[in-house]
């Protein structure tokens, strides 16, 4: 990987948030698969830093908060996938989208349990300029119960806080679900769409939650983070290459 140029490696980048397995980058790009998966460790990191930075002290008011479920599998083990997701070892992302400019606010990897539910809406409320309170745990229990997306709505409340209000969804509005529908796919498979290891998921999510808010464009020109005053231009995939510490990205052989 120190031999491939910066757009080389924004281009493997761009393959793996558009959903290209490891192996199919590994053939369409000509290199060895040790090279993607390191170039995959590198960027997650780096984008898991940027998000933590830089979307904090956001002004929302409406959020759309989805679970998506991604299984785990090892080598020689039979994936046969049902209703409820019982049975297989995986993981869920949460994942809360604001609903007037699409930004995936804040996202976390876990299973479907009350204390994932709590470290979810805590990290969601330090990225709000209203410091929000937490949910009680019967709401939380209400959020890890099923797949179903909820609404979370923040309430000024009489102090210097916001309230939250959780809300079904009953159908997920249709400028939301594109993102939520790519946010649920399974990343960085090697074989038949699934992912062996959670580390190597946990850092796609990384990358394409980034991706989505500061490189995708939408229809009006701009990104999800310039709408959202987040970033102040478009960003690409080549700025996300250019933040990868040298010590990691250029050691020498």
């Amino acid at each position: 990987m120190n031999r491939l140029s910066p757009e080389r490696r924004a281009d493997i980048l761009l393959m793996l948030c558009r959903g290209a397995s490891l192996r199919g980058v590994t053939r369409a790009a000509n290199v060895s698969i040790n090279t993607v998966t390191k170039l995959l460790v590198d960027a997650g990191m780096v984008c898991e830093d940027l998000h933590d930075r830089m979307l904090r002290k956001l002004v929302s008011t409406r959020l759309l908060c989805c679970k998506s479920w991604s299984p785990l599998v090892t080598p020689g083990e039979r994936i046969v996938v049902d209703g409820d997701c019982t049975g297989h070892s995986g993981a869920w992302t949460w994942s809360a989208t604001d609903c007037d400019t699409g930004l995936i606010v804040s996202y976390r990897l876990g299973a479907r349990d009350i204390a994932t539910a709590r470290a979810f809406i805590v990290d969601l409320s330090h990225r709000l300029s209203l410091r929000a309170t937490t949910l009680t745990r019967a709401e939380l229990a209400e959020m890890s119960q099923d797949g179903a997306p909820f609404f979370l709505t923040m309430h000024r409340g009489d102090g210097p806080g916001s309230h939250i209000r959780l809300e079904r969804v009953p159908t997920i509005p249709h400028n939301l679900a594109t993102a939520q529908r790519m946010l649920g796919r399974r990343f960085t498979r090697l074989r038949n769409g699934y992912c062996r290891k959670v580390e190597n998921l946990a850092h796609m999510v990384a990358i394409y939650v980034v991706w989505h808010n500061f490189v995708q464009k939408r229809r009006s020109g701009r990104t999800r983070a310039v709408d959202s005053k987040v970033a102040d231009r478009a960003w690409n995939m080549i700025d996300i290459v250019a933040a990868i510490h040298p010590r990691t990205s250029h050691r020498p052989r």
